[in-house]
């Protein structure tokens, strides 16, 4: 028969044998990359190529972390692993991989215009505007994490925040500085022009896709129209070819614009400003 203190050491040396081959200076490297990416501006923040590549690079590097310790977080779970002579180690790579990622995720959250979702997010919008960003998901890390490691892993998520009210007032007042930029770069946009390129392609393409299906090209654009219609009202339509769903969310993007009030949201914003700086 096997003692208990044997059957604790083949775990310890089991959870050692995992620990060991986990590496997480290359991820680290990436994390701080992707931290300098995120652009100080929030009028760069529309550009959905740099978001589309920030979004995979930051899943990317978060699942390979993820991968090497599904193992170890599955023998935790299920007591095949106890930690071992390794834990500290890992629990210091732990703590260095949650850091980034959350900071990561604060300083996404705080652009105006961006949104978060994933398994890992609260799927706190800020915009109907705006890239969609899928948070990576960390949940075997942070399993690791809370079954072995003393520290305390929603300070981490959510730190303290440290600064004085001064402070906070002037950061406040920089996001909000940086928003009436994006405002007043909006209304120099042609939003009946950009409106009718946008429709001019979704009939194009969708009524490409159709020819391309046997449907005479004539009886396509017919078809394409009608569907225009039903986008133009509102509807909710995905779609699994071409760019459609981009262009769309271009029709969209100019029919909000062209609803809003600018110049009353910019008097709003600077009022808010007004008053931060008064108090």
């Amino acid at each position: 028969l096997i003692s208990s203190n044997q059957e604790n050491t083949s775990k310890k040396e089991f959870f050692d044998e995992n620990a060991k081959d986990v590496r997480t200076s290359a991820y680290m490297c990436s994390v701080n990359y992707v931290l300098s990416t995120i652009p100080n501006n929030v009028i760069s923040t529309r550009s959905a190529d740099h978001w589309q590549r920030f979004s995979y690079s930051w899943n990317k590097h978060i699942d390979r972390i993820e991968s090497a310790y599904r193992p170890i977080a599955r023998g935790l779970s299920d007591d095949s692993m106890r930690k071992g002579e390794n834990s500290d180690w890992v629990c210091t790579q732990l703590t260095n991989i949650l850091s980034s990622h959350y900071e990561v995720y604060r300083g996404v959250s705080r652009i105006n215009g961006i949104s978060l979702s994933g398994s890992s997010s609260s799927a706190n919008v800020l915009s109907t505007f705006g890239p969609v960003i899928s948070v990576p998901d960390t949940r075997n890390i942070e399993y690791v994490y809370r079954s072995i490691c003393s520290g305390n892993l929603d300070e981490i998520i959510d730190p303290p925040d440290l600064r004085t009210d001064e402070e906070k007032a002037l950061d406040e007042i920089k996001s909000l500085e940086l928003i009436v930029l994006e405002l007043e770069e909006l209304k120099s946009t042609n939003y009946d022009e950009g409106l009718r390129r946008a429709k001019s392609a979704f009939i194009n393409e969708y009524a490409g896709y159709l020819a391309s299906k046997g449907m005479y090209r004539a009886d396509a654009e017919v078809e394409a129209k009608t569907e225009l219609q039903g986008v133009l009202s509102g509807g909710g339509y995905h779609y699994t070819f071409g760019g459609m769903n981009d262009i769309v969310d271009a029709i969209r993007y100019y029919q909000n614009l062209a609803n809003r009030d600018i110049d009353s949201e910019i008097v709003k914003i600077q009022s808010k400003i007004s008053e931060l700086r008064s108090q």
